[in-house]
């Protein structure tokens, strides 16, 4: 697909050319079909073939082929969302140059969040090139299909991150907090009680928050999100460096962006998703999809919850009156709060 790579490296970076031959090697191959996938890129073939027999030594992608008995690879709708698989997948091999140049891979969330991203990218090139980020498009936009398919299905995908389970299915028990997007899955045991491609959007979302805040400050979002590519160690770190806030800071800011985006009108910036109008998500899908906090009046109550890392667990207190409510956050059986957990505060009127 000729649009996919200028798509993409103005975001990312250059697609490599390991074997100088200025192209990318496409094998149509039934094991990808096999597999359940619709394309994907080995950072094996980077290889020499004396450390990796199987190396084709240079920039190869594998595609995923027609079968004539099989709705998800039939071929029309094959051709159609093929494109949007290479975005994700041509993604990764732009990120494998870190690796080519001996440098070290980021952290799964950010390759996944920026493959998700390229998706997005190429969302907006293929459906229509006026559309950029940070334009707060709504549920119009989040919903719509290009042929058979909705390019942006990152976006209503927070609904799975949310508990989405299926339209006559309950909401997913400890969504959001105990599913995590710092460990995402591609057709993986998913990490938490969600469906593993919510950890995808998740990461994505971060992704996503972090660009239209943070990428004009840096250079770009093509600056920001190559520097991610070419850091060093942890992604949290890399974040932090790039953005000059502390990680808690981050993590508690897009929290709550996940929620009160668009909901109210905000004091501080960094409380909204600019890209997206997450309220309109919120008003366009199943009431199992949406983000719900726990809601309490202002007396006495006491919750249990547990929150696995990269998560969130949202209490809202509403009610007449608003008398002074003390709150107080403990560890299990009373004891210190875990160090690694954060506690925001936002109020909504």
């Amino acid at each position: 697909e000729d649009g996919v790579a200028p798509a993409l490296e103005t975001t990312f970076g250059p697609i490599p050319d390991t074997d100088s031959d200025g192209r990318v090697a496409f094998v149509a191959t039934s094991r990808v079909n096999q597999q359940g996938w619709l394309s994907y890129a080995s950072l094996s073939d980077y290889r020499p073939v004396s450390e990796c027999p199987a190396s084709n030594e240079g920039d190869w992608a594998y595609l995923a082929t027609p079968q004539a008995n099989s709705p998800s690879f039939a071929r029309t709708s094959l051709m159609q969302v093929l494109p949007h698989s290479l975005a994700h997948d041509f993604t990764h091999v732009i990120q494998n140059r870190a690796v080519i140049a001996g440098g070290t891979r980021a952290d799964p969330w950010i390759e996944e969040g920026q493959a998700t991203l390229g998706e997005e990218v190429f969302a907006h090139a293929i459906a229509n090139p006026a559309r950029t980020a940070r334009q707060n498009y709504g549920s119009a936009v989040m919903f719509s299909q290009v042929g058979s398919v909705q390019p942006y299905s990152m976006v209503p995908g927070l609904s799975l991150y949310y508990g989405f389970q299926g339209s006559t299915q309950p909401k997913v028990v400890g969504a959001p907090e105990q599913c995590t997007w710092l460990q995402p899955s591609e057709g993986g045991t998913p990490i938490g009680p969600c469906d593993a491609s919510a950890a995808m959007s998740g990461a994505w979302a971060f992704l996503r928050w972090l660009t239209d805040h943070f990428g004009a400050a840096v250079g770009g979002d093509g600056a920001f999100h190559q520097a991610l590519i070419d850091g060093s160690g942890p992604g949290f770190d890399r974040v932090a460096t790039l953005t000059g806030l502390p990680i808690e800071t981050l993590l508690a800011r897009f929290g709550a962006a996940l929620y009160v985006d668009d909901r109210i009108t905000l004091s501080d910036g960094l409380l909204g998703f600019p890209s997206w109008d997450l309220f309109d998500l919120d008003q366009s899908v199943f009431q199992q999809g949406q983000l719900m906090p726990r809601n309490r009046g202002y007396q006495s109550f006491s919750e249990d919850i547990s929150v696995r890392g990269g998560s969130t667990a949202y209490l809202r207190l509403s009610g007449p009156g608003r008398p002074a409510t003390a709150l107080e956050f403990t560890g299990a059986a009373g004891g210190a709060l875990n160090p690694d957990l954060r506690v925001w505060v936002v109020r909504l009127d």
